[in-house]
């Protein structure tokens, strides 16, 4: 869990500088929840019938989560960004398959 830990710190510090960059504004950080983030991330792609229809989004989580000093709005974009990829690769891979695969 620790190396979890030191990874998302380095995952945050690189993509909070590209999101500086970016959007040329100063983040804002603050103890946020991750879980809500997230769960809020997965609502709103989960609207998308474009995505709904083919994918179903399931979240599951520890009940312990601490909050986390980050910049809730930069973090959402990050998830979104994820969340969306991952979708698009899924459904890439379901309409071109791995020869020998079904």
């Amino acid at each position: 869990m620790d190396v979890v830990k030191e990874e998302c710190l380095r995952l945050n510090a690189t993509i909070s500088s590209y999101l500086t960059l970016a959007h040329g504004k100063r983040l804002e950080f603050g103890p946020s929840n991750l879980k809500a983030i997230v769960e809020k991330v997965v609502t709103l792609l989960s609207a998308d019938h474009a995505i709904s229809r083919r994918i179903k989004l399931a979240l599951d989580f520890p009940g312990d989560l601490p909050l986390i000093w980050l910049d809730s709005n930069a973090m959402r974009q990050v998830f979104w960004n994820l969340l969306l990829n991952s979708v698009e690769s899924i459904e890439g891979r379901a309409e071109h398959p791995r020869p020998g695969k079904v």
